[in-house]
């Protein structure tokens, strides 16, 4: 083969090792997610659900309030 066509395979090669490489640690963290994470995020959903179906008037008044100071203070 000549220098070129080595270049050139050369390049394939790492290109599909990186392609590869991308594949497989997006299948991970796919899995992680699925397996390890998603009861913990469940569990903390379910809470914050019911914390906030459980806010009549005026506390909602002020989860609203501080929300607004919150966003108004980030802007820059």
């Amino acid at each position: 083969m000549s220098d070129t066509m080595k270049a050139i395979n050369n390049d394939l090669v790492k290109a599909f090792s990186t392609g590869v490489s991308y594949i497989v640690s997006t299948g991970l963290v796919g899995m992680l997610y699925l397996y390890v994470l998603i009861g913990p995020i469940g569990v903390a959903m379910r809470w914050l659900v019911s914390m906030l179906s459980d806010m009549r008037g005026g506390s909602g008044l002020v989860l609203g309030l501080i929300l607004g100071a919150m966003a108004a203070f980030e802007r820059e």
